[in-house]
């Protein structure tokens, strides 16, 4: 026989839909207690009467005993102890960036006690009591409470999304939103060997630790970064200036030089650098990891990338070629972690005893002839390049020198007459050792020719000097 049983309000407890539903259905209390493995029925009893919680491990076999929805025999507090609960807090200790220790002091127990519940072991869940001190500290940093406890994705803290995937790619948009090098980027996180971390982390090879991750979301977010968008599409915040040295950059740079009718020294004063760098963009050495110049693109930017997307051919730029010895090219690496040359240039005179001159090119502008013995570099006809040449300034008190490296600009046309300057002065050598060995040959010819001289030639010379005989 059918019970009609008023129904429980919207606002009833668990308990009271328990005892509600089991009514409905005629099941005693003993056969609840035998369907939950419980001894006696006081379990139940306490569970209608509200004095003990419905955990969702409960409210699941009841339901299927009851055919209803486990979710009706649930609060707020048991949600979010279903299977998970561990994540829901750990995701509340993340905001807070502390350690298990730290938070446990903060939610007022033991490390232990949340080492277990993070855990989820033996499925121990934080009291009520903790519960509701749990939940205001993630409202406070502006959790979802309600989908922290339904949304298994909202769990997985910024983090762990980031390290998921792209993470090089992530890094690298991060870095271009403040338009600096690796080196730079990693001082403002306060990083120790700063280019080299962020090198490995750009390139795959490491991961930021979660402490240096929270460094990076605040920098992300100061730069006007959503870290969502940037989890789900890290091409969202790829920039103009990617995009621009993408391909065939070099081109683009020399177009718009040449729209506006200029050397690469007037072009470099034009956008704050100088015609050197402005010689290496052209060659196709940009930085790899940063965009400290990036204000150089203007408007014709977009017709320089039309023009090659049309297949139009770009105009050709002159190139000198300067050819040095290897003894006088010395690798070195920037701190930004970039490959160099250093050039020397010995003094045109050999009797110049004073420190020789140097210049700086890009170690993939290097390379060496088909013999392997010598160096050769293609520089920009029109360009110029920085010469450091120390200068003698003096003598301090113990009467020892006193140099000073002076700078100057100087054009690759002369840099490369004054590389080379060792030609020359071998063709004048060579012609001077010509003309006095020469000399000395006729000397010494016009000696042998006067003893080989026979004295009845002279006597006969002398009587043709006589007058007739009487």
């Amino acid at each position: 026989m059918a019970v009609c049983l008023p129904k429980p309000s919207v606002h009833a407890s668990p308990g009271e839909k328990l005892r509600y539903y089991r009514q409905i259905k005629q099941i005693s209390q003993e056969e609840i207690s035998r369907i939950l493995g419980c001894k006696n029925i006081w379990y139940i009893t306490n569970l209608e009467k509200g004095f003990n919680p419905i955990y969702y491990e409960d409210a699941v076999k009841l339901a299927g005993v009851l055919d209803i929805d486990p979710d009706d025999l649930l609060t707020e507090y048991t949600r979010f102890c279903r299977p998970g609960y561990g994540e829901r807090i750990k995701r509340i200790r993340y905001e807070y960036r502390m350690s298990q220790a730290e938070f446990a002091n903060l939610v007022e127990t033991r490390r232990d006690n949340l080492s277990i519940w993070e855990s989820e072991h033996q499925n121990i869940h934080p009291e009520y009591g903790r519960f509701l001190h749990l939940k205001m500290l993630a409202e406070q940093k502006g959790l979802d409470f309600a989908r922290l406890i339904q949304d298994s994705e909202y769990c997985v803290d910024d983090y762990k999304r980031f390290i998921q995937s792209d993470i090089a790619k992530k890094i690298r948009n991060i870095q271009a939103a403040f338009g600096c090098f690796m080196e730079e980027f990693g001082k403002m996180m306060g990083l120790d060997n700063a280019a080299s971390i962020i090198s490995e982390w750009e390139t795959g090879k490491a991961k930021p630790t979660r402490k240096n991750f929270y460094k990076l979301r605040d920098l992300a977010v100061s730069a006007g970064i959503d870290m969502d968008k940037l989890n789900e599409d890290p091409d969202f915040y790829k920039d103009e200036y990617a995009e621009f040295i993408e391909t065939d950059c070099g081109d683009k740079i020399r177009y718009i030089r040449l729209q506006y009718g200029v050397f690469m020294e007037q072009f470099g004063e034009m956008i704050g650098t100088s015609g050197n760098t402005v010689s290496e963009w052209e060659s196709g050495h940009m930085p790899e990891n940063g965009r400290k110049d990036d204000q150089f693109v203007p408007d014709c930017v977009k017709e320089a990338e039309e023009q090659i997307a049309k297949g139009v051919k770009l105009p050709a730029h002159e190139e000198v070629t300067i050819k040095f010895g290897k003894g006088l090219a010395e690798p070195f690496q920037s701190k930004d972690g970039r490959e160099f040359m250093r050039i020397t240039i010995p003094n045109q005179d050999p009797a110049d005893k004073t420190p020789w001159a140097s210049f700086v090119l890009p170690a993939k502008a290097v390379h060496e002839n088909q013999y392997g013995k010598g160096l050769w570099a293609k520089i920009p006809a029109d360009g110029t390049t920085v010469v450091t040449k120390p200068t003698l300034q003096g003598q301090d008190d113990k009467g020892k020198n006193i140099w000073q490296d002076v700078k100057t600009q100087v054009p690759n046309t002369e840099l490369k007459a004054m590389v080379e300057s060792y030609k020359t002065r071998a063709s004048q050598e060579k012609a001077v050792e010509h003309r006095e060995s020469a000399r000395d040959k006729l000397d010494a010819l016009a000696k042998e020719t006067a003893t080989k001289v026979s004295p009845e030639k002279a006597k006969a010379k002398s009587k043709s000097k006589k007058g007739p005989e009487l």
